[in-house]
């Protein structure tokens, strides 16, 4: 396809006509060519002006004494939101015991006994689980139909949930310390990398359980489906053969115990308070197209 484009651009004393070739003067093609004009001083010369010891920085100057706070990236605010949350008495608040030989032994059996139901299930839901394997918040944004940009302060919440979620996932983890469900038993093969760190409780269980509670109390109506992803990315990874159900329910429980205190977090209330705005506004919105 022929394409003929006039352009006719003016800069400074140099013009550019239709048709001239901007290879040859007073253009050179190439990087670091300077121009062959010699209307076009070079090299260009000192303006005192931009000399450094005249540069008065107090004419630049903005009266702000904070930084925006509608700038802030929500993941890395969300990590303030940890410190105000261990701040609470979590620890005596939040119980949870180690399973108990049995119950481990229990469930290897179910994993073990689960294999040919995991062998036909798992290649359907592989692209869910691989999609799960790091951060799922996006199912929950997609089920919901928000991200940062049309409702950031929802997105704010639901960071500080994934947060408050992962920092005690790995707490217990670090305190019970217990062995994946692969390394007890070879008969239990996951169909993905195990990842590097303790089995209990279970972090995807326990952060989408925490935030689905959170998100719950922004829409109220979603409450039951949201409860319900919780527990089908929990339950993936159990699947996947990398979680006892015991490490599953325990995930369940810390989120629900956790909940209310972080609910109890300035910035977490601040976060709500204004989601709640977000979603009231667009109701409204919704109302007045009925």
């Amino acid at each position: 396809m022929d394409m003929d484009i006039d352009i006719d651009i003016q800069a400074g004393d140099i013009d550019i006509r239709p048709g001239q070739d901007i290879d040859s003067p007073p253009f050179q093609g190439g990087r670091g060519v300077r121009p062959l004009s010699g209307k076009v001083p070079w090299p260009p010369k000192f303006d005192p002006t931009l000399d450094p010891d005249s540069f008065n920085p107090e004419t630049l100057r903005v009266p702000l004494k904070k930084f925006p706070r509608h700038y802030w990236d929500p993941w890395r605010y969300a990590f303030a939101t940890i410190e105000e949350f261990t701040r609470t008495d979590w620890k005596t608040k939040i119980t949870v015991e180690r399973p108990t030989p049995k119950e481990i032994d229990d469930a290897i059996k179910r994993l073990v006994a689960m294999a040919d139901t995991r062998a036909a299930v798992v290649p359907l839901m592989m692209p869910e689980i691989l999609a799960q394997a790091g951060d799922a918040s996006r199912y929950w944004q997609a089920m919901l139909m928000f991200n940062a940009r049309s409702h950031p302060w929802t997105f704010q919440a639901m960071q500080m949930a994934f947060h408050v979620g992962r920092f005690l996932a790995m707490y217990y983890k670090v305190q019970f310390n217990m062995p994946r469900p692969s390394q007890l038993s070879p008969a239990i093969l996951p169909w993905v990398d195990v990842p590097p760190h303790a089995s209990f409780p279970s972090g995807h269980a326990l952060e989408g359980m925490l935030m689905s509670l959170v998100l719950a109390e922004l829409v109220p109506e979603a409450r039951k489906p949201l409860l319900e992803l919780a527990v089908r990315v929990g339950r993936n990874r159990e699947i996947a053969g990398l979680h006892y159900f015991t490490d599953t329910n325990a995930g369940f429980r810390i989120a629900q115990a956790a909940f209310p205190l972080l609910m109890s977090c300035a910035s977490c209330q601040e976060a709500v308070r204004e989601a709640k705005k977000e979603w009231d506004a667009l109701k409204k919105e919704r109302d007045a197209l009925k």
